[in-house]
């Protein structure tokens, strides 16, 4: 009997990492633009937005679910140390304040939690959001100084 509700248990939790990973990759496409997919996220290119959309996957399963970096790394077809690495250089790009970073995270972790709210996503709030990333973006190119500040919620 005890043993049925562990399997149950860790079926229910595996179907909630995969939920939530599905949700995180399409965030990360949606973030990264149009000509992105699924697929160029999960390839071994080394693009500095691609990277940095893994970056954002990476940091928001391991900060949100219980997953482990083994079986993440399977989900992002990489080892377990490659998510270690990027898990550790995201949180750098926190901690360091990197202005790009932070607002890419930002428009990913709400996208992610509109979905997870049950709100439909407008097409058209995406585009705001990836036109604020891409604003954002190029002011930082430009060297010119963004003044982060935390949404209140």
């Amino acid at each position: 009997m005890f043993e049925n509700a562990t399997v149950y248990s860790l079926t229910a939790e595996s179907a909630d990492i995969n939920l939530k990973f599905s949700v995180a990759l399409d965030a990360a496409v949606a973030v990264l633009g149009g000509e992105h997919t699924r697929e160029s996220i999960l390839s071994p290119t080394r693009l500095r937005r691609i990277v940095d959309a893994r970056k954002l996957i990476m940091m928001y399963m391991l900060e949100n679910t219980n997953v482990t970096t083994t079986r993440l790394g399977k989900l992002m077809k990489r080892d377990h140390a490659t998510v270690i690495h990027n898990y550790r250089q995201a949180r750098s790009l926190v901690a360091s304040k990197d202005k790009e970073f932070i607002n890419m995270y930002y428009v990913f972790k709400e996208l992610i939690d509109q979905e997870f709210t049950e709100k439909k996503i407008n097409i058209n709030y995406i585009g705001i959001l990836c036109g604020r990333l891409e604003m954002l973006s190029d002011i930082v190119k430009r060297g010119q100084r963004i003044r982060y500040v935390a949404p209140n919620k």
